[in-house]
């Protein structure tokens, strides 16, 4: 009976002071943001012509197994698409 009072008071004792020790922690300050840069960042942006890619409208689904079978091989095939 003794040996287990030896082992729990140390436990009990580590779990109130460990709830103690985190509250502290829990209420320090939050730390400060960076500071901001100073010349403003630029936007790129850049416009592509999607429909010029296309080369190839498969109109259901039922059209496309052609896609793999032999039409992605012609020269000029660059991109098909499925119209739904």
């Amino acid at each position: 009976m003794s040996v287990m009072r030896a082992a729990v008071a140390p436990l009990l004792l580590s779990f109130v002071l460990g709830g103690v020790v985190a509250q502290a922690q829990a209420q320090q300050a939050p730390p400060t943001p960076a500071a901001t840069p100073a010349t403003p960042t630029t936007l790129s942006i850049l416009v592509v012509d999607v429909q010029s890619l296309i080369t190839h409208r498969y109109p259901s689904l039922d059209a496309v197994p052609a896609a793999f079978a032999g039409d992605h091989r012609r020269p000029e095939y660059v991109k098909g698409v499925v119209v739904l």
